[in-house]
């Protein structure tokens, strides 16, 4: 431990979240709190949610900028992550936490003393930038002559390159070039600063390999944020890429894929049965919990259910909520009595979190009399959409031929009778915005009402919407409330903007879409107010329009975002064909290059271009402060998700 940066702790049940970090924490009392921010030395303190009414008024009563703050705990609401992020106070989960190792503070702790490089010729400049970055507690070096960046990188070893776009006698994009031939310096941050803002300049920035361009005349504040935001994350980058202790898990092959291979196994068999389970208040405890807990709570109910009564080759997840029991032994009959049994001990059986006790309630499709079934693979397929998609009314259904088809018909009449009788309802979650949290979005999203009360979000009616050709009447409908929530906004004098979908089906005829958007501009709505969002998916069939569209929207004075964005080639030359503001980040897909949560190098890169190009970028399902305060730190534009604000049934 000699050595070793000590990790202070306000709570010793911290230390018992990671065996590995033990050693290094001690535990400390509030006054000891008070002496150690006092004594201005580089510290690192950790504390638990519940302590934040404790804390907070300690850190806001005593100005110390080397100190790093940790909150340890879960289920924030957004009042509480917006007042640990303007204190610039981290916060983990407990599993998060569980698995960090001590070089991730020692880094941190390691490289308080952050070093700016400035590259100016302009000697006011020089002394402006160095006076506002020494006020801030960052060293600077400034040089005026380009050649003698390399030797001083080597020499004096920045966490940060500051530079002039403009430089006498080479342009500051070719510079960059120079500098990242260097491996060492690859990852280096590297941020322009120019009074040229034009689409020229910023494309030279990108393409340069640079991280950032900030435009003069400077915010000092803003300056100051910008630069320490970049070498943090770069900071956090090293201890992400440091090599980690692995295990690697042989599986069998067959393992790989049971489903299969108890399906032909028995294929023969007249007693074997395929179960599936789904959690139908699943929604209604993410809204509570979030993502994460609705994990925990169906896991568990997956471990604990019972199976005494019934003979279980294997069960598995296959998402979250949904769930495959496989029985070599056991008819139509005997499945169906599992089901009911396991539906009555769930009625019975709550599920602990946080003090408060949640059901579950489950739905079940049974796949019996194997033997006899013709096109099975196909049915086992259908069973899974099925249950995915929501939509099976019945408690219990056995999987039949054709059934597909009736669920179809199903939904196409619940849409329909919903149209005729306007038996609507809708939900707004609000979007977040990271720079300025006065900003009032929501995107505002359609439930259909079903004549036995049952509600439909969006995944259970959109593909027969899609099918039948009732979702642009939908987005009609979706429209015309949208505007009258931004009217009402103005009557209370608030400035409501709404995100809402849209088809480009919609807007293919010409006369259509020059008749709908004059009738959106004689409104005269506030500038911004209405943000239409296609997905990338459906825009990526009318190609040869979207130029088109784009800039008729934008001449009405409404924003595009463009949603399912995957960063894929096709997907920036629709945003660009399209001329969207906004770009809504495809959901994190773990091992995809681009789009990993856990990859914050490649994540940076592409915010970083979206802002280069003049796009804000949008994340949804953010589902936990992790999550949260990692995106916060890339400079993501805005957020949004159950962690951030649950969508809310009516606006105030």
């Amino acid at each position: 431990m000699k050595n070793k940066t000590t990790l202070h702790s306000l709570s010793s049940e911290i230390s018992a979240l990671n065996s590995s970090l033990s050693p290094y924490i001690k535990i400390i009392s509030d006054l000891d709190l008070y002496e150690l921010l006092l004594n201005k030395d580089n510290s690192i303190v950790l504390f638990e949610k519940k302590q934040m009414d404790k804390v907070l008024p300690v850190i806001d009563s005593i100005n110390n900028d080397k100190s790093r703050f940790i909150c340890i705990g879960e289920n924030l609401g957004s009042e509480e992550r917006l007042t640990l992020l303007n204190r610039n106070i981290e916060f983990i989960t407990p599993e998060k936490f569980a698995e960090l190792s001590y070089y991730y503070f020692e880094v941190s702790s390691n490289s308080s003393s952050q070093k700016v490089l400035f590259v100016e010729d302009d000697k006011a400049q020089i002394l402006l930038i160095e006076h506002i970055l020494t006020e801030a507690g960052i060293t600077v070096k400034s040089i005026t002559k380009a050649e003698e960046v390399l030797d001083m990188l080597d020499s004096f070893k920045p966490d940060l390159i500051l530079m002039d776009l403009n430089l006498e006698g080479i342009t500051g994009d070719k510079l960059v070039k120079v500098i990242r031939k260097k491996p060492v310096f690859a990852n280096l941050p590297i941020v322009f600063l120019t009074a040229d803002t034009s689409l020229e300049s910023r494309m030279k920035v990108l393409n340069s390999g640079a991280d950032d361009l900030l435009t003069k005349p400077i915010n000092p504040n803003l300056l100051v944020a910008a630069l320490k935001n970049r070498m943090q994350r770069s900071s956090l980058l090293h201890v992400a890429t440091q090599p980690k202790e692995t295990t690697i898990h042989n599986l069998e092959e067959e393992t790989l894929d049971r489903l299969h291979v108890f399906f032909k196994e028995n294929k023969s068999n007249p007693d074997a049965s395929i179960i599936w389970l789904k959690v139908k208040n699943k929604h209604e405890i993410r809204k509570k919990l979030g993502f994460q807990g609705f994990k925990k709570i169906s896991r568990k109910m997956f471990e604990t259910i019972p199976t005494d009564n019934i003979k279980i080759d294997f069960k598995y997840e296959i998402n979250d909520g949904l769930f495959v029991f496989c029985s070599p032994s056991s008819g139509r009959k005997q499945a169906y009595e599992w089901v009911e049994n396991a539906q009555k001990w769930l009625s019975k059986n709550y599920f602990s979190v946080n003090g408060k006790d949640y059901f579950i309630d489950v739905s079940a499709i049974i796949l019996a009399d194997i033997a006899n079934k013709t096109e099975k693979e196909d049915l086992i397929r259908k069973a899974e959409n099925i249950l995915i998609d929501g939509i099976s009314d019945q408690n219990i259904a056995f999987l039949e031929e054709g059934i597909e088809e009736k669920r179809f018909y199903l939904v196409k009449t619940q849409i329909e009778n919903s149209i005729k009788t306007r038996n609507f309802k809708w939900h707004y979650q609000g979007i977040v915005s990271t720079e300025d949290e006065s900003q009032e979005i929501y995107q505002v999203m359609l439930r259909i009402l079903t004549d036995s009360g049952k509600e439909l979000g969006t995944e259970d009616y959109l593909e027969a919407a899609q099918k039948s050709g009732l979702l642009r009447l939908l987005d009609r409908f979706t429209l015309e409330h949208a505007i009258r929530k931004i009217r009402n906004s103005e009557h209370q004098n608030s400035s409501t903007r709404i995100l809402l979908n849209q088809v480009m089906s919609g807007f293919t005829s010409k006369e259509v879409r020059s008749k709908k958007l004059a009738t959106i501009t004689s409104l005269n709505l506030p500038e911004k107010s209405l943000i239409f969002q296609f997905n990338k998916n459906d825009a990526q069939e009318h190609m040869s329009i979207l130029g088109e569209v784009g800039r008729e929207l934008n001449h009405a004075n409404i924003k595009v975002c463009l949603s399912n964005f995957d960063c894929s080639n096709l997907s920036w030359k629709i945003a660009r064909k399209l001329n969207v503001s906004w770009i809504r980040l495809r959901s994190f897909k773990k091992g995809d290059s681009i789009l990993d949560a856990d990859n914050p190098d490649n994540l940076s890169k592409t915010i970083n271009k979206a802002h280069v190009l003049g796009y804000k970028v949008v994340v949804s399902r953010v589902d936990n402060a992790g999550l949260a305060a990692n995106l916060w730190k890339l400079n993501i534009d805005y957020l949004q998700g159950n962690f951030i604000q649950p969508a809310v049934e009516t606006l105030e």
